[in-house]
């Protein structure tokens, strides 16, 4: 549920971007809701946090690694930060734990491949049931991003990236003879990020669109994390490329502005409230095996996967599962179409 099994260091197949928040000291514990916990910064604690973003997802080090923990409030001006677990069961974590301070691992962004691929499919107009051929969409990530994706392994499974991610599904399909891949449209912890370093949090809440020039939104990345050097953000034109497949921003000229809809928890692409969970895809039109579904891997929650290599983060309600992201009507008509993706 959310806790994590032990995986091995392959830091090239699971290298998610994290960062490293310290605390002072246990802020509070909530009586009556076991399963969140509040955290006072420290002064370097407290600068880190303004690279935070409601959503994103974290984890004591020292303490418990496998208890993994969703942002639930940042307030950098206070050095202060709430979390709750993923799966909303209770912590368990004690004053005792807590009261010498420490370091909380925040995850800022998936694996890179994970955050190509997802802008790669974004830029489709369609989504085709079945999902689309491996081997097109890795195609598309080298031609979109210059991702340098590592090719299927020798027996012609997915790459390692594809088959731990949480928001994709690469399965074998009989009837085609190919790996097909499904998605879940999850909102990104790199797109979290992003939004919080154009749209900074504050306290008292600002008036108006704010935009940031895209340079400029550059270099804040890669001084939140070196490994953000790099696909899908390398260079401004790779960028702008990424902000215009996402349903959270609106480019305009050399400027970047953040959708605020599209980071409320539970809008889907549609433009409406979702049920919950990513969309169950069956069997193909040709008779491919079903095989385990996004929503098998989820087990209704991103974080349901045994791994750290967690999916989008969810809805800053922290209902577990729930991946918000933008309404369609705003989000398509400034995406153009990746060619060469072969759906199926």
């Amino acid at each position: 549920m959310g806790r994590q099994d032990d995986r091995d260091e392959d830091t090239d197949a699971t290298s998610e971007v994290e960062i490293a928040v310290h605390f002072n000291a246990l802020g509070r514990k909530f009586g009556t809701e076991p399963d969140k916990v509040a955290l006072n910064l420290s002064r370097e604690g407290a600068h880190m946090a303004l690279n935070v973003a409601p959503g994103h997802i974290c984890f004591f080090p020292e303490i418990d690694p496998g208890l993994i923990f969703r942002v639930e409030s940042v307030k950098p001006w206070s050095a202060y930060l709430e979390l709750r677990t993923v799966d909303r069961a209770p912590h368990n974590l004690s004053v005792q734990d807590l009261r010498l301070g420490g370091t909380l691992r925040v995850r800022v962004a998936l694996h890179p491949l994970e955050e190509c691929a997802l802008s790669v499919l974004r830029m489709q107009r369609a989504r085709p049931q079945a999902g689309i051929r491996m081997d097109s969409l890795l195609e598309a990530m080298n031609r979109e991003f210059g991702s340098d994706c590592p090719p299927p392994s020798n027996d012609g499974r997915p790459p390692q990236w594809l088959d731990r991610s949480g928001i994709f599904d690469a399965t074998y399909s009989e009837g085609r003879r190919d790996w097909l891949v499904r998605w879940d449209f999850a909102l990104t912890l790199l797109e979290r990020t992003a939004a919080v370093l154009v749209m900074p949090q504050k306290r008292q809440k600002v008036e108006g669109q704010t935009s940031l020039p895209i340079d400029e939104l550059l270099g804040k990345l890669v001084e939140v994390s070196p490994q953000l050097l790099g696909a899908p953000c390398g260079d401004d034109a790779l960028l702008r490329k990424w902000l215009q497949a996402s349903p959270c921003f609106e480019v305009r000229g050399e400027n970047v502005s953040v959708i605020t809809e599209a980071l409320e928890p539970g809008v889907d692409e549609g433009g409406g409230r979702s049920g919950g969970g990513p969309l169950a895809i069956g069997e193909d039109q040709q008779g491919g095996s079903r095989g385990s579904t996004a929503q098998c891997r989820h087990s209704g929650s991103p974080e349901g996967r045994p791994s750290r290599s967690t999916g989008g983060g969810g809805g800053s309600s922290g209902t577990p599962g729930h991946h918000g992201v933008g309404p369609a009507s705003r989000s398509h008509a400034r995406r153009g179409e990746a060619p060469g993706v072969e759906a199926v």
